[in-house]
């Protein structure tokens, strides 16, 4: 029975000293920001008001055939590449249009 006991102990304090927590997890995620079907679109300003940002506007906010009423496939928030810094980084669901110029 000592011995149980001096185990027991043994145990709780290997474990209850094993959790150094000093509240810097490093594979702490912070959650997901944004609502569900809202999409942040990364693109510059002038390509946003060009023919790419007309096509992309057409694309997204399509609407949803399945509903009986007319609502558009995602909520489109525009943010400028100059903009977009960490805050906006751990949004749900994230664009971020480059174009190449070579083509």
């Amino acid at each position: 029975m000592k011995l149980l006991c001096a185990l027991f102990i043994l145990l709780s304090t290997t474990i209850f000293f094993s959790c150094d927590n000093n509240g810097s997890n490093k594979n702490f995620q912070p959650g997901a920001t944004g609502k569900a079907g809202e999409l942040l679109l990364v693109v510059d300003e002038n390509k946003w008001e060009s023919a790419v940002g007309d096509s992309l506007r057409a694309v997204l906010k399509q609407e949803v055939q399945v509903l009986p009423q007319k609502e558009p496939m995602f909520t489109v928030v525009n943010i400028p590449n100059a903009a977009f810094s960490s805050l906006f980084q751990p949004h749900r669901n994230i664009v971020r249009v480059k174009i190449n110029k070579s083509t």
